[in-house]
């Protein structure tokens, strides 16, 4: 007599992050053409038995169903709580989870034994690393935009660019996290007076915001400042003295604001608030852009690497002082890096990363560096830093945590491509970790901390001409 086989019936649930309206239940079959088993009991088992999602996010669980009469595996999953507690997609079988924090159970039901269940439970919280959707989203996808957090709480989102980047937004909105019981909404704000792509925008010490560049070179070199007071955008006294797009605006301590970067100019220029106008700052060696920048503690401003025109891309770092007006050679970074980013740490310690390295536009680097300052806080030299988890080229987001650490957002790829991992670095330890996924990549993205801690991340670009009109937050 030939050994009779025992088959191993299971179902598996797709992970696929779909936010739709769910119904309360789901069951999910798949078709299996083996002899029905004799013997060995029926079992179901629900797995994973718990987990952790943000709110409004998903989350995957399955059931294996083993032995089953008449081959059937099919089963059902059920929120104990009914509707409050969450629902399952009636085709993937991804848990949805409600708005409200709070602790929900799981039921797993086999269909060809009813009386035979698993039970689980997941927990929606509000904290602990976690990435959940925003409840509203932006009237139309775009990409490059400026997000900038006013005095009252809410974000200004000014401008950024239509899917393909056949044209530039001159609208702006507010994004209000508290509105609508927390749930935050969307409202349009202000029209600018120049459509923008890439601008720079910061607020300043008396609340209003400087919008100025981005764009082509018809449009980069104006300027103008919303008023939260009347709610206008209206033109500067004056436009900046060279066209600018992808560059820096950076708020110095006596409240000029230093203008950076841009398209290739040696020049220098900032901004002053009681005049309304922009005056020259000083030059730099040669002209350049793709700079890695950021405000040291002291003051003073770090201008690392970029691109000059020609290769190699340039390892040279420049400082600006900030109280005499003058730039200065600073050390040599450990490679050339273009498109990168510089972070000031804490301990006023500078990380460099992202970007591209020597001659090669095709490979995002995952390599960093270290700018260690001396005791005036001039940064003196750099040395080779851990290892992103992976290549963010341009346009990765370094944000700062309540608690020291920074979460890595986003970062282009390859053939327009982006990231949907996420990445914590701790600079106590000079280590990064695994961070939650976004649901969706993202590159020219926005991320602005909030006074509770939290991270809203905005728009941006995923793959190819694709671009985001969804808002994710970041639970810490």
């Amino acid at each position: 007599m030939k050994d009779q086989k025992t088959p191993l019936l299971w179902v598996v649930v797709g992970a696929i992050a779909l936010l739709n309206a769910c119904s309360a239940s789901v069951t999910y079959t798949k078709a299996v053409n083996d002899p029905p088993p004799s013997g060995p009991a029926t079992t179901i088992t629900l797995t994973p038995k718990s987990g952790r999602v943000a709110p409004g996010a998903g989350f995957s669980f399955a059931a294996i169903v083993q032995n089953a009469p008449d081959a059937n595996s099919s089963y059902r999953l059920t929120v104990d709580e009914g509707l409050p507690g969450g629902t399952f997609d009636s085709y993937t079988g991804q848990y949805l989870a409600p708005w409200v924090p709070g602790t929900y159970h799981i039921t797993a039901t086999s269909s060809a034994v009813p009386s035979l269940t698993d039970h689980g439970t997941v927990t929606v919280m509000a904290s602990g690393s976690l990435i959940g959707p925003s409840k509203v989203t932006l009237p139309a996808n775009r990409a490059g935009h400026t997000a900038t957090l006013l005095q009252d709480g809410r974000i200004l989102i000014a401008g950024g660019s239509v899917p393909g980047y056949a044209s530039y937004f001159n609208s702006t909105l507010f994004y209000d996290p508290a509105a609508n019981g927390g749930f935050g909404s969307i409202t349009p704000g202000p029209t600018m007076t120049q459509t923008r792509y890439r601008a720079a925008s910061v607020r300043l010490k008396d609340g209003r915001v400087l919008i100025c560049g981005g764009g082509d070179f018809a449009t980069g070199a104006t300027a103008e400042i919303f008023d939260p007071v009347t709610g206008l955008c209206t033109p500067t006294a004056g436009n900046m003295h060279f066209p600018r797009s992808g560059h820096e605006a950076l708020l110095l301590d006596s409240g000029l604001v230093l203008i950076v970067d841009g398209y290739r100019t040696e020049w220098l220029e900032y901004f002053d608030p009681a005049q309304g106008k922009f005056f020259y700052g000083p030059m730099m060696p040669s002209a350049r852009a793709s700079m890695a920048v950021t405000k040291l503690k002291n003051g003073d401003v770090l201008l690392a690497g970029g691109y000059d025109g020609h290769f190699p891309i340039l390892s040279e770092t420049l400082i600006f002082s900030a109280s005499n007006w003058t730039i200065s050679p600073g050390p040599v970074l450990t490679a050339g890096r273009e498109v990168g980013q510089a972070t000031l740490l804490p301990d006023g310690r500078v990380l460099i990363s992202g970007g591209y390295l020597g001659t090669d536009f095709q490979v995002e680097t995952t390599a960093t560096e270290i700018g260690t300052p001396d005791a005036s806080g001039r940064i003196q030299s750099f040395a080779a830093g851990p290892n992103l988890d992976y290549g963010r080229g341009p346009y990765a987001v370094f944000t700062p945590l309540a608690d020291g650490t920074f979460l890595v957002t986003g970062g282009g790829t390859n053939e327009y491509g982006a990231r949907s991992e996420t990445a914590i670095f701790n600079p106590a330890t000079t280590t990064f970790s695994a961070g939650p996924r976004f649901a969706l990549p993202r590159c020219l993205h926005s991320a602005t901390v909030m006074p509770n801690g939290r991270v809203i991340v905005i728009g941006g670009y995923g793959s190819g001409y694709w671009m985001a009109n969804t808002i994710e937050v970041y639970y810490p």
